[in-house]
């Protein structure tokens, strides 16, 4: 018995287990968590060629975080030197390509990941977010189905596919998907669920459901008010004031609008929704100074704006 404790204790000092971050190191090698494979042995120069990779991408992400996209693509662009295949690398470096409006080595860098993972969700939904800023909707409705298959709950894909949905004018399509997103609560953060509101109460306008436009508008409203989203008020009381005017409630257009415009004094949206309630209330006086702030404030809008201040000029009894 006093043998076998002996051979038991001098088995026990020859293996030392020491735990570093998520690898237990036994001896020249290490087992580490693979999140595909699970526990596999790694050398020890895989294993700390492993280690910089993510301190880099780290780095990079604190970079980027602070608003160093430089210094956070050099980091990104190391790890991938040391590691070309790394996802996260690959897409982060994407991501910073994709705002600077890069856009040919951002697709370069998204396809190579999807060559390694087609499923991989959060590069299909950045695919489809490219498309969609430049306007290639087609292309970013293929990417943003794929995205959905690959995870249905993504609230970044559902948004997406509102966005391709609203821009490829399949209002028939879009008002059963937005209703049932807003209805299931699918979507948790207020900013996408004031843009599902806002895409429906578009969907609703364009098919002549004027009182369901309304209704969700009201909706989206009390989600403006709990989260103080200034932006979604913008995005809300113009649609709404839109549809105040087709159904010619102007003195509604103007209460809607004004909260808004207090904001954002210079969106030529709600200036032009604004001058048309004052018009066609006669208030030509306010409704000139609106068209005339968009001409000041927004001179890409001139043309279309002159004629209406042509017009309200008329009405004063000015040239």
């Amino acid at each position: 018995m006093r043998k076998e404790k002996k051979k038991s204790k001098k088995k026990e000092d020859k293996t030392e287990d020491v735990i570093e971050g998520e690898a237990i190191i036994l001896s020249r090698k290490s087992m580490v968590l693979d999140p595909k494979k699970g526990l596999v042995w790694m050398d020890s120069q895989e294993l700390e060629k492993k280690q910089k990779v993510s301190s880099l991408i780290e780095q990079g992400n604190a970079y980027h975080s602070s608003g160093n996209i430089n210094s956070a693509a050099q980091c990104y662009s190391q790890a991938l030197n040391l590691d070309p295949n790394n996802i996260v690398a690959k897409r982060n470096l994407g991501l910073i390509f994709l705002d600077v409006r890069q856009f040919e080595k951002a697709e370069q860098l998204f396809r190579e990941i999807l060559h390694i993972d087609p499923a991989h969700a959060p590069t299909l939904n950045s695919m489809s977010a490219m498309f969609i800023t430049l306007q290639k909707y087609k292309q970013a409705s293929e990417f943003v189905d794929k995205a959905l298959a690959a995870d249905p709950s993504n609230e970044h894909s559902i948004n997406n596919k509102l966005n391709v949905l609203k821009a490829l004018e399949l209002y028939n399509e879009l008002i059963p998907y937005a209703e049932e997103i807003l209805s299931a609560n699918k979507l948790t953060t207020p900013d996408k669920q004031i843009f599902a509101c806002y895409s429906l109460m578009i969907a609703y306008r364009m098919t002549n459901k004027l009182e369901k436009a309304i209704q969700t508008g009201n909706k989206g409203l009390d989600i403006v008010k709990k989260t103080n989203l200034q932006q979604g008020l913008i995005f809300i009381s113009y649609e709404l004031g839109i549809i105040y005017l087709t159904q010619k409630k102007f003195s509604e257009a103007l209460s809607i609008i004004k909260p808004a415009i207090a904001i954002a004094p210079s969106h030529p949206g709600l200036l032009d929704t604004l001058g048309d309630a004052y018009f066609n209330l006669k208030q030509y006086r306010e409704a000139l100074q609106c068209y005339q702030a968009i001409r000041i404030n927004q001179p890409q809008f001139m043309q279309q704006t002159q004629e209406k201040i042509l017009r309200t000029k008329k009405m004063l009894g000015q040239r």
